[in-house]
């Protein structure tokens, strides 16, 4: 396999693109966009440059993991039911 081969040209499509995105997650924990990997632009080699890149801190960018994994909190179906009501009566306020 040439590493200037596109994603694209070896029958990937934006659905393998996903699946191919969480398995470099999973080896090598990096956050991997789909429009990177099925970008007509990234070949096998930039992709692989982008994973090198993402490993060794080459980005300023932080993860969705890194972001969110501490403010996990469970939701009550009452509080949701509560933030729907709050939003309808807010809409209703700008609309009058």
């Amino acid at each position: 396999m040439a590493s200037d081969a596109a994603f694209t040209d070896l029958a990937g499509d934006s659905l393998s693109a996903l699946t191919f995105a969480d398995l470099l997650h999973d080896i090598f924990d990096v956050e991997m966009p789909v429009g990177v990997i099925v970008s007509p632009a990234s070949d096998l080699a930039a992709i692989a440059a982008y994973v090198e890149a993402q490993r060794t801190g080459g980005t300023k960018r932080p993860t969705y993991d890194a972001v969110h994994a501490r403010r996990r909190y469970a939701v009550s179906n009452s509080q949701v039911q509560q933030g729907a009501r709050i939003g309808r009566r807010c809409w209703r306020l700008g609309h009058e």
